[in-house]
């Protein structure tokens, strides 16, 4: 998702009758909403998680054929046993993505 401040810039810059749709998790206990701003620009705001399964397939065929390359935005590999330092690194914005990986 970006963050707050993501967040929060693009409800400035999006265009009057525009749509902010936010995807993903925040760890952010609450957002300061621009209601006054978002009536006046006459906008759609929209939150929520990804449909992961409706798109799990395709994405791995992407990942197999080399077309996706998530290494690019995968700043740290950790076995899945450290699934908690993971998730402290992300809260800390310490960590871009955390691959968990699953040796077997």
């Amino acid at each position: 998702m970006g963050g707050t401040t993501t967040l929060s810039l693009a409800l400035e810059m999006v265009r009057p009758g525009g749509r902010v749709s936010a995807v993903g998790v925040d760890n952010a206990p609450s957002f300061p909403f621009p209601l006054a701003s978002a009536l006046v620009k006459d906008l759609t705001f929209r939150i929520g998680l990804a449909n992961v399964h409706l798109y799990i397939d395709t994405v791995l065929a992407l990942l197999a054929s080399g077309r996706l390359q998530p290494e690019k935005i995968i700043s740290h590999y950790l076995p899945l046993e450290e699934a908690p330092r993971g998730y402290e690194l992300f809260d800390r914005k310490e960590a871009l993505k955390v691959l968990l990986v699953v040796r077997g």
